[in-house]
């Protein structure tokens, strides 16, 4: 990979003293790095290492050139000639030293170009791509496509949520600001200050094949932008462009294929052996390895807006091994438990700031062995995502665990409504609390509650035991029941229960 004089100079701060700033010091013109040894003249495309000592007299920089001299920049007499290149003074050190310095910046940059070559000619996903920035770029980077949606985003995994993460809130202002939208036309990296976002953006417009428009985008949110940030962010460009005019039809495809295969397990509907394997094979899943579904509730505002696409990659993303589709009103994640290891902890963590900051209700199911009991998972997430929302609708987290009692209770009643269903007595007794301002319904509730013990729900409820005993009698006037009986007292909860739920 050829680099810029530039890019060269960033790496090496903190070591130089001093530069001169030759013709074409941000464009990327070299690729080798030589010992200086008495050239008379330093030709373009290197990067020339030399010392007071071999430096006798100095030689013409061409433009293109760079010479990275260890010394002061007054000790170097500099003709016009000379100064077409590009001249970089260092702290005095070992030449040898400045050498493997300068190696190691050409092999990271090297390094990172045959990893995108790479995920093109492996058709790794796109997210695998932005991946490999991590050590090019020091400001959270994100893809998004022309309906601005993410497609690919780092610093997911950063603890510094702040300042290292991108908020749906860059979206919206990127799709409203109309300055953004003519600068959008530049065919070049251009900086964008939003007038609702506290950071400053480096965006560059990807055209594939000119059927369609990909923004890459980076967030001063860490440390101030470089200058060879825009070259950089334009080099990436080319490669995520040859990746989508490569593979672009093949992966929508796959991407389809898988959607529609989870989709009829998860409904029940029967799936071909081959299409399911091939599913598997392309997410690495084994048919025996556990299962755990996740049912996010999308909003409007995301189906208005298409944030769903992004938010389906954020969420594999937490999860790392797991695959998020969009199914009727919810955001279906199925997330590998057994691939995902010790990390499940961590990764659920993450997925509670994810799904509060978005504020997205969300219901977990039980983990599935096999992948063809997610449809188990599945329902069950639903079913907690339905008795939460009825029983607890300020809160955004629903276990099937915690809810499944709950959920009984909702559906117990088939046809019949809650007041066919309840003893009569009871309802009596309702009615009677109410129109006289006693608490009989309460105090029946305690002494479940308290497992019979009527000194502890005397206390429960501040009054004398035998007030207690006095109420508990003529609760048993009202229900004509045996309070005791096991098969009673299992209607009288269930009933109390299905009561406070048609409130």
């Amino acid at each position: 990979m050829r680099l810029s004089a530039c890019i060269i100079k960033e790496e090496l701060e903190g070591k130089l003293i001093g530069f001169i700033e030759g013709d074409g010091f941000k464009k990327p013109l070299l690729s080798k790095v030589r010992m200086y040894q008495g050239e008379h003249s330093l030709e373009a495309g290197y990067l020339y290492i030399g010392s007071k000592e071999t430096l006798e007299q100095m030689p013409e920089l061409k433009k293109g050139s760079c010479l990275l001299y260890t010394g002061r920049l007054e000790e170097l007499s500099l003709s016009e000639a000379s100064r077409k290149g590009t001249v970089l003074a260092a702290a005095r050190q070992g030449t040898e030293a400045y050498l493997n310095r300068i190696m190691e910046i050409f092999e990271k940059y090297n390094a990172w170009e045959e990893k995108l070559q790479s995920c093109v000619n492996k058709r790794k996903c796109i997210q695998s791509m932005i991946d490999t920035c991590r050590g090019i770029f020091e400001n959270p980077l994100f893809l998004c496509d022309q309906n601005y949606r993410f497609l690919a985003i780092t610093g997911l995994e950063s603890e510094e949520q702040d300042t290292d993460t991108v908020s749906q809130d860059v979206m919206c202002s990127f799709r409203f600001e109309k300055e953004f939208q003519k600068l959008w036309r530049s065919s070049s990296a251009f900086l964008y200050q939003s007038k609702f976002l506290p950071y400053r953006n480096l965006s560059y417009r990807v055209r594939c094949e000119g059927n369609y428009t990909l923004g890459l985008n980076l967030q001063e949110s860490r440390v101030p932008f470089r200058d060879s940030d825009r070259f950089l962010l334009e080099y990436l460009g080319e490669y995520i462009c040859l990746y989508y005019d490569q593979n672009y039809m093949q992966l929508r495809q796959n991407q389809e294929e898988k959607t529609a295969v989870l989709i009829r397990m998860i409904t029940g509907i029967e799936t071909h052996r081959e299409s399911l394997q091939h599913v598997m094979d392309s997410l690495q899943w084994e048919e025996d390895h556990s299962y755990q579904v996740y049912c996010l509730k999308i909003t409007e505002l995301e189906k208005k807006y298409r944030f769903v696409g992004s938010q389906c990659t954020q969420v594999e993303h937490v999860f790392q091994y797991a695959y998020a589709l969009e199914y009727e009103d919810c955001l279906v994640t199925i997330v590998n438990q057994t691939l995902l290891g010790s990390h499940r902890d961590s990764a659920e963590e993450q997925l509670r700031i994810f799904i509060r900051e978005n504020y997205l209700k969300t219901g977990k199911g039980r983990a599935a062995k096999g992948i063809r009991n997610i449809r188990t998972s599945y329902l069950q997430a639903m079913a907690a995502l339905e008795a939460g929302e009825k029983k607890d609708p300020t809160k955004w987290y629903y276990v099937f665990d915690e809810y499944s009692l709950d959920y009984m209770i909702y559906n117990c009643t088939g046809s019949l409504s809650p007041k066919e269903l309840v003893p009569e007595g009871l309802l009596r007794m309702k009615e009677y609390d109410r129109q006289n301002q006693t608490f009989y319904l309460q105090t029946l509730e305690t002494y479940y509650r308290e497992k019979c013990n009527t000194s502890r729900a005397a206390e429960v409820l501040f009054i004398h035991r035998t007030t207690f005993l006095e109420r508990l009698r003529r609760i048993r006037r009202f229900l004509c029941m045996d309070l005791d009986d096991p098969k009673n007292r299992i209607y009288l909860i269930l009933s109390m229960e299905v009561l406070k739920n048609d409130n």
